[in-house]
């Protein structure tokens, strides 16, 4: 991808230039793991090694198979909180303490360009995948106050992440779900190797983190 942190785009054209009978294609707008998780991936691979196994100029593209067709990710995490909705939907706002709640493997949430109960504001976060360091952005898409936060993420492929605040009983009851689509039988590998156990350990420290916060700055009720 030409948005790559590890291999910047010019080492992968002189690379390119170097290899014989090499093929470069560059997608546009994606990083390092997401230029795998790319739908058109596995069909260049395949491409090319149809056209130098047949010699063909132009190798015929087979149609998908079942294992090509896009699948959709569904991951939710919930727990209950003793504070008041207002006190934790106000900590989920307060943007100079996320990376309090992703902790370290979410690293640093920056540029950050309004508030987060405001749809419309974007900023910038890192992460770590694979021990590999991954950056990707973030638009607040929809917002309810005191209900419901739903931000739409780029980076290791488009996610959409909803953060629901529910009264219940003395507290609040916090949820948060995460959907993405897997677009191809290689990204369904890397989806089942690392993507999807990093995102649910990602939410499950998160909404353990929301509740021990949370409940620090607001005693339970006795």
């Amino acid at each position: 991808g030409d948005e790559d942190v590890y291999f910047p785009k010019e080492v992968y054209e002189e690379t390119a230039r170097l290899l014989p009978d090499c093929t470069l294609r560059m997608y546009e707008g994606v990083g390092h793991l997401g230029a795998v998780m790319d739908k058109r991936f596995p069909r260049d691979v395949l491409d090319f090694v149809r056209h130098h196994a047949r010699g063909q100029a132009e190798p015929d593209v087979e149609p998908p198979t079942a294992t090509d067709q896009p699948a959709r990710r569904h991951i939710h995490q919930d727990t209950w909180i003793a504070a008041a909705v207002e006190e934790v939907f106000a900590l989920y706002c307060d943007a100079t303490r996320w990376h309090e709640l992703a902790g370290a493997d979410m690293g640093e949430i920056t540029s950050v360009s309004g508030p987060i109960d405001q749809v419309g504001t974007t900023f910038e976060g890192t992460m770590r995948i694979a021990g590999r360091k991954i950056t990707g952005t973030g638009r607040i898409a929809e917002v309810e106050p005191l209900r419901l936060v739903r931000v739409q993420a780029a980076g290791p492929g488009a996610m959409t992440f909803v953060y629901r605040f529910e009264p219940e009983g003395t507290g609040t009851r916090f949820s948060a779900d995460a959907e993405y689509e897997i677009t191809s039988a290689l990204s369904k590998l890397v989806d089942k190797v690392v993507l999807h156990g990093y995102v649910d350990r990602a939410m499950r420290h998160m909404t353990a983190r929301m509740k021990e916060m949370a409940e620090a700055k607001v005693p339970a009720a006795t």
